[in-house]
């Protein structure tokens, strides 16, 4: 059951930086006010991208952290619960970015979420032993 909660928190955390990320880059206007117009342009998506892998590896430490010390059970369904929602969200925005967006898109998850996990999961990450 912990290792459940700890893939739910996980993406519930990439859930609400990723959108609370877009909605902040809309604000600037790096990304379209309409979420439904396409974007082509490479500064604008790689900042996406970028936004994306920081959402993974936070969601992947968390997830460890949150984990029972001996499994990774809980990185584990949330890196599945990701690439799921990834393959989806992206299939169906399909038309609105190039090729190679997706692509890397979906390339990184699983990686940046394995980082995170594995900087989650170092002896002594998430205690306050030996902290000066």
């Amino acid at each position: 059951m912990k290792n459940l909660g700890a893939a739910i928190s996980g993406y519930a955390l990439w859930t609400v930086l990723w959108l609370s990320g877009n909605a902040f880059l809309r604000d600037l206007e790096v990304l379209p006010a309409d979420g439904t117009q396409a974007v082509s342009a490479a500064g604008p998506l790689l900042t996406v991208l970028w936004l994306g892998v920081v959402c993974s590896v936070l969601a992947g430490c968390v997830a460890a952290l949150m984990s029972r010390p001996s499994s990774q059970a809980g990185l584990v369904v949330l890196v599945i619960l990701l690439f799921a929602s990834g393959c989806y969200f992206e299939l169906s925005a399909w038309t609105l970015t190039p090729v190679w967006y997706h692509c890397v898109f979906l390339g990184m998850l699983v990686p940046a979420t394995v980082a995170g996990g594995l900087l989650g999961s170092r002896p002594g990450a998430g205690s306050a032993k030996g902290a000066a």
